[in-house]
């Protein structure tokens, strides 16, 4: 009985076959990562100033910011992204009324700014119907 009461916590061992795809982790050394580093950073600021530079057209940047949110990076600009949300909807509040938008661009702008908080009538799309 006492070897039955043994095994009952033994685990049975498996031959699993030897991994084909191998454990390949490239070596990274820390001047790499600083480099590596360096160059998101300098990406950041290159994003950080498209987006700034962008106010002439305000759906193109309500596209941009669109595309940094479905990219997942959106985080990375999240007061700069809320100080154009803001400027843009309280400038321009027949944004979507004054223009003769697509589809798409004004599904764009009512995602965007719903996302965001901003309080959105879809009573303003009924050209579309």
């Amino acid at each position: 009985m006492s070897s039955k009461a043994e095994c009952k916590d033994c685990r049975p061992i498996a031959n699993f076959p030897e991994n084909i795809w191998r454990d390949q982790f490239p070596f990274v050394s820390s001047s790499d990562f600083a480099q590596v580093t360096k160059e998101i950073e300098w990406l950041q600021q290159n994003v950080k100033e498209m987006l700034m530079a962008s106010t002439a057209n305000p759906i193109q940047n309500l596209k941009l910011i669109d595309l940094l949110l479905l990219l997942g990076v959106s985080y990375h600009f999240e007061t700069d992204i809320e100080k154009q949300l803001e400027r843009i909807f309280y400038s321009q509040q027949n944004l979507v009324m004054g223009n003769e938008l697509d589809l798409n661009s004004t599904s764009i702008v009512f995602r965007v700014f719903r996302l965001h908080g901003f309080k959105m009538s879809c009573g303003k799309y009924t050209s579309f119907k």
